[in-house]
This record gives C-alpha cells, sequence and structure tokens, in this order.
C-alpha cells in the first residue's frame, strides 16, 4: 500500500493522472458532435410561413398570454374572415410551452393559400439571439418576422443580429423585427474594435435605426410615453402644475430610466408653450370681446412656463425593498430644500423615471419626510409601474397611506379590458381579493397577432416574402379600437408611421391613482381612473373607475365607482 502511495506522488504519475482527468471533463463538456448543441429551427410543411416568437426559455406566462391573444384575435378576425381556424398543440399552451419541441399555434383561411405559423425558439444562455438569428435565417424559408424584444436590451440585441446576418440574403427575404415592450427611443451600441473610440452620446442611436427599414414597434416609445402623460395632466386643471419648477429624478445606472427622462426634458418644453398659446388666446378674446381688464383675474391657464427645471440625478439603484439608499435619501433632502425656496401651494410636478422599486423607496422617503409634500406634488411616471402593482397587489407594492400621492403613469393598451381577461369579482359577500389577467399583455400581444394576419392575407393568397408582409403592415389603420383594411386609406389612423414606430393615437391610455383624504387625514382608500387617448387627442374616461380599498376588515375590496 504505501508502495502504491509513493508512486502516486511521483511526477511522471501526477502528470498522467491530470492529464487523463483533463481528457475525461473535455469529453463532458465538450461532446464530440457540436452540432448538437446548436439551436435547430424546425422546417415548414409546404404553405407553411413562420413567425418566430424569440423570448427567454423562462417566459412561460408570456407565451400563455400569446395563446389566449391568438384565441382572441381568431374570433375577432372570424367576423370578416369566415371559417378562419386556429390550431394549438395538443395539451394546451401551459404543457405546450414547457415541452422540449418548440410549442406551435397556426392560423388558416379555408378557400385561401397560406397557413401562418406562430412558434416560440427559447433564448437561453448558449442559444442567444445571434445563435438563433443565424439558424433562422440559414434555413429556406426563413421566417416572416422575429417577434421579440421584452425589454430594448433584447431588442438591441436582436436588431444587432438580423443586421449582422442578414447582409447576404435578398432583400425581399430579410425577415421583420416585431417589438414587443421595447421602449428606448435610443440605445448605447458597443464600442468598435475598429474605430476610434467616442464618447457615450456619440454612440446612442435610434432603436428602430440598429435593423433599418425591417423594424416595427408594437408598444410605444419612452417620449410617446412622456407625451400622453404630460397632454393628459394638461387636460386637466387640478393636475395641470401651477407654476415653475417642475422635478424631474433620473437613476443614472439605468439606461430606461435615462431614456425616458430624455423624453420627458424633450415634451416639458411644449406643454409650456400650450400655456403660452392657451394665456394669448385668453387675452386676444377677452380684448376682442371688449372686456376690462378685471375680467382677467379669473383665468384658469397654468403659470408654468419650464424655464427653471431641477434636475435630479440619483447614482444608484441598488437598494432595499421600502428603506432609500444613500444616493436616493440624498436627493430627497436636496428636494426638500428646493421645495422650502419654491411656491407653498398649488400644484407641482414631479417626474420620476425610475423602476417600481427605486421610485417607490424615494416617494415614501419624501412622504415620511415631509407629509404636505404629498398633497404639493403631482407625479407623473412611464410604464415602469405596472397596473398589478397598484391594484392586485397594492397592500403590499403601493399602500396609498405610505404613498399618499396623485400618480399618473403609463399604459400600453387597457389594464382592466374585461373582454381581454380583466375581472372585477370579489369573493363572497364583495370581501375576497380581486385577481387581475396581464390583460395589457394580452391586448399587445393580440395587436400584433392581428396586425400579422391582416397584412398576411391583404392579397387574399398569404405572403410569400417579408417585403409583403411589410407593405401589408404599413396597409393596417385602427378604427374605432380595432384593426382593419379599409380600402380607403385616409379612414382611421396608421398602426405605424414610415420608420415603423407605432403610431400616436393608436391605443395610448394612462392610469390615474388619487387616495382618498378627509382633511389632513389620508384614509385606507384611494380612486382609480384609466383614461384612452383618442384620434383627435381628446381624452376619454374608460369605465368604470374603482374605489380601492386597503383596508380589507372593513369596507369590500373593490368598488365599481359610476361616472359622474
Amino acid at each position: 500500500m504505501m508502495r502504491l502511495v509513493r508512486w502516486g506522488f511521483r511526477p511522471t504519475a501526477l502528470i498522467a493522472i491530470s492529464v487523463g482527468l483533463l481528457a475525461l471533463a473535455g469529453l463532458v463538456v465538450f461532446p464530440r458532435d457540436r452540432s448538437e448543441g446548436r439551436p435547430q429551427p424546425l422546417p415548414l410543411a409546404a404553405g407553411e410561413q413562420e413567425i418566430a416568437w424569440l423570448y427567454p426559455a423562462t417566459s412561460t406566462t408570456s407565451w400563455e398570454r400569446l395563446t389566449t391573444a391568438i384565441q382572441q384575435a381568431s374570433k375577432r378576425l372570424a367576423l370578416t374572415h369566415p371559417g378562419l381556424e386556429m390550431e394549438l398543440d395538443s395539451g394546451g399552451p401551459s404543457e405546450s410551452a414547457l415541452s422540449t419541441a418548440p410549442p406551435r399555434i397556426a392560423l388558416s383561411w379555408p378557400g385561401r393559400r397560406g397557413k401562418l405559423v406562430f412558434r416560440w425558439y427559447k433564448l437561453t444562455s448558449q442559444w442567444t439571439p445571434q445563435e438563433w438569428v443565424r439558424a433562422l435565417v440559414a434555413r429556406n424559408p426563413p421566417p416572416l418576422a422575429i417577434v421579440g424584444g421584452n425589454s430594448s436590451y433584447w431588442a438591441r440585441e436582436l436588431g444587432c443580429a438580423l443586421a449582422q446576418e442578414t447582409k447576404d440574403l435578398e432583400e425581399a427575404i430579410r425577415p421583420l423585427l416585431l417589438l414587443t415592450t421595447a421602449t428606448a427611443d435610443r440605445v448605447l451600441m458597443a464600442e468598435s474594435t475598429h474605430v476610434a473610440p467616442r464618447a457615450e452620446e456619440d454612440r446612442m442611436v435610434p432603436l428602430t435605426s440598429i435593423y433599418a427599414g425591417r423594424t416595427y414597434r408594437f408598444c410605444f416609445s419612452n417620449r410617446q410615453m412622456a407625451t400622453a402623460v404630460t397632454r393628459f395632466l394638461w387636460s386637466r386643471p387640478e393636475l395641470r402644475p401651477d407654476s415653475d419648477p417642475a422635478y424631474l429624478v433620473q437613476w443614472t445606472d439605468d439606461s430606461y430610466s435615462q431614456d425616458l427622462f430624455r423624453g420627458y426634458m424633450r415634451v416639458l418644453p411644449h406643454r409650456a408653450a400650450d400655456n403660452a398659446m392657451q394665456q394669448w388666446a385668453w387675452v386676444t378674446g377677452a380684448i376682442g370681446l371688449g372686456l376690462p381688464p378685471p375680467s382677467l383675474a379669473g383665468w384658469q391657464t397654468s403659470g408654468f412656463r419650464y424655464e427653471a427645471a431641477v434636475q435630479l440625478d440619483i447614482d444608484s439603484s441598488v437598494g432595499s425593498f421600502n428603506s432609500p439608499n444613500p444616493y436616493e435619501a440624498k436627493v430627497v433632502r436636496d428636494l426638500l430644500t428646493q421645495l422650502r425656496s419654491g411656491p407653498a401651494s398649488g400644484s407641482g410636478l414631479l417626474v420620476i423615471t425610475g423602476q417600481t422599486q427605486p421610485s417607490r423607496r424615494l416617494l415614501r422617503d419624501l412622504a415620511r419626510s415631509a407629509p404636505d409634500a404629498s398633497r404639493h406634488f403631482v407625479v407623473a411616471m412611464g410604464d415602469a409601474v405596472a397596473f398589478n402593482t397598484i391594484f392586485r397587489d397594492r397592500q403590499v407594492t403601493w399602500p396609498i397611506q405610505d404613498l399618499p400621492f396623485r400618480l399618473v403613469f403609463f399604459s400600453h393598451r387597457n389594464p382592466i379590458d374585461e373582454a381581454a381577461g380583466f375581472s372585477l369579482s370579489t369573493g363572497d359577500g364583495g370581501m375576497g381579493r380581486t385577481r387581475a389577467a396581464g390583460t395589457e399583455d394580452v391586448l399587445l400581444f393580440r395587436d400584433i397577432v392581428e396586425a400579422v394576419a391582416l397584412g398576411f392575407q391583404r392579397s387574399g393568397t398569404g405572403c410569400t416574402t417579408a417585403e409583403d408582409l411589410a407593405r401589408g403592415l404599413h396597409a393596417v389603420r385602427q378604427i374605432d379600437d380595432h384593426l382593419s383594411l379599409p380600402a380607403d386609406d385616409r379612414d382611421g389612423i396608421a398602426l405605424f408611421s414610415e420608420n415603423g414606430q407605432r403610431g400616436s393615437g393608436t391605443g395610448e391610455h394612462v392610469v390615474y391613482l388619487r387616495p382618498v383624504r378627509q382633511g389632513d387625514r389620508v384614509l385606507p382608500s384611494a380612486v382609480l381612473e384609466v383614461w384612452a387617448r383618442r384620434g383627435d387627442r381628446s381624452w376619454t374616461l374608460v369605465e368604470p373607475s374603482l374605489t380601492v380599498s386597503y383596508d380589507e376588515f372593513e369596507v369590500p375590496d373593490v368598488i365599481a365607482t359610476p361616472p359622474k
């Protein structure tokens, strides 16, 4: 035994053992057939055209919502395309999404050529957007379109991959890129090793220009969100800021926050110009009617000029659930210092551009440090706060007595659409907890399915190239909350602009949350309203408005408030 031990410690023996272990590890980590580890798109049958759903492998919920959206879209499309059929993988959406084979849903039109196939190809740490795009465009035929971009990061990666991998493809068959919830107007591109280093600002490019002429965004951009929210605020006298300054907060380590911040910085001067126009119209109208100067004292326009916007930068968004990090606490102190030298009454504008958790921390610290500040400010945000954050999960994620601000944020579609799955049903006696589906996602995905289906069958024979589908998408218009292909292209509003950006007036919604007060006391109750923007830029209340409770032991969980 001792002889064997001595032999094992000889240098030659140690080298032999190490080589053997390395060889064994190589066989495990690097299999001989490398092709087995590459993405393998499935072949298409004759007459089939594919829409590749390129989402992370963990996105089972998103696939289920897409399945719901396709079911709803097929019923709506059947009104104008009788006999439309939908084929769903056996086992239902949940089992299909968890299987090893790519889930598949198909739409077919009896009596017409062409079948449209939606298939989920799953992104993983090994099967990256670059790998999948390379495999998909190498197949004959490539997909008509690739759907992805659940974040601006993934949208940038997909755009770069498509621009690189389709350079040698015939222009007509280069797949379209359909973005879902990527909202950035501009994104930061990686530094090239072949050119001289450039400043970060010089590397910012429009997201839709990365894969130019082939990218279509179904959500609204950050600048469009800022435009919609501020237009809504200016349409309501009780929300419109009375005077300068506006306070704008951004987290400098969050690209979403920075881009949304730039969007608000660009649109707020336009709102100030709106004020100037209203005041000019008031004065000239009064003079034209021969009214005496004292009558001008009763005008109701805002004194907001956007001459002294206060920019507040937070260096880190990392922190706990409720307590602010040191950078956020400092900004709250700075904001309170600014308030002491500003107007003491009226309505002020506080723009918060962060994600839900950092934003909640900052607002909670502000409310605790200066309770009167919640009365002074109207808080404007983007789409980072989900509707369920302030409705279904509100007692934990947005308790109104801790965050007693009037809050306005953006929603890409109607989050309380009962036809899409939202429900106001409560338990026995109205005391149960209301649940709500991700109706905003369902409606957004339904827009994708309907627009693609309409564009695909625009000529009645089914598209055979991505270029044909692109022409079909540009022909789709929204009329009374429905997508269609009108005979007269002057009807409705075009779903897409020439650069592939979603058209304004085709589905913007804002959510308005206001606490219920009784004197100086904030009650455990709030009113929740959803407003829809129409093509003429007016805003309409989506019924019903909701009175929500934060004390389930005293009052019903949710009450539909009749319109005033």
